[in-house]
């Protein structure tokens, strides 16, 4: 939820009062909702081959979500994965030189911060993970059970949508867990 107005009521004036004359109400927050929005991060090193089928399948609307965004962090590439990425309808930002995934991460991350996403879903772009489970993961931090999901590639495919919240007392404070999903070790977090 978001605060989005300040307004003053006025109302409330009967027959037997002249209008004006009855004493204004204090100010009042209004809060109104807003659906959040996600941005997909991709961290991306001569991913040529794979990243235009990734950026196709990550769902570009979600249940309750306002817009999905899709950003790629090239690190260096000295393939096509910036271009067609672009094609692929991505922002994308060229770090120049391989700076590695973790250098890669912060800057996503620093993006999503500017942007001010509401949550980050971090996955790989080698196409080893499938973009279509997003809803998945990120259900527990749409829903206000968890701070922070983790996708988890262990499990049956029968568990999957299954969900374990762990609290935390670490920096994320509660974390979902998605049982069975291919999103292992693919972070999201609002």
């Amino acid at each position: 939820y978001v605060a989005a107005a300040v307004r003053h009521e006025m109302g409330g004036f009967s027959a037997r009062e002249p209008i004006g004359v009855a004493p204004p109400r204090e100010p009042t927050l209004v809060v109104v909702p807003r659906a959040p929005s996600i941005l997909v991060m991709l961290p991306a090193l001569n991913e040529e081959a794979t990243i235009g089928s990734v950026i196709d399948r990550i769902p570009r609307t979600i249940d309750g979500c306002a817009r999905v965004e899709v950003l790629v962090i090239d690190d260096g590439s000295t393939d096509a994965t910036a271009e067609i990425a672009r094609a692929a309808g991505a922002t994308v930002i060229s770090h120049g030189y391989n700076r590695g995934v973790g250098a890669a991460l912060h800057t996503a991350i620093e993006e999503a911060i500017a942007r001010r996403a509401d949550i980050a879903v971090n996955m790989d772009s080698d196409g080893q993970f499938d973009p279509t489970h997003i809803p998945l993961l990120i259900h527990p931090v749409l829903a206000g059970a968890a701070d922070m999901a983790i996708g988890a590639g262990v499990g049956s495919r029968e568990h999957v949508g299954e969900v374990a919240i762990a609290e935390s007392t670490l920096v994320f404070g509660r974390a979902a867990l998605p049982i069975g999903t291919d999103m292992l070790g693919q972070p999201a977090f609002g």
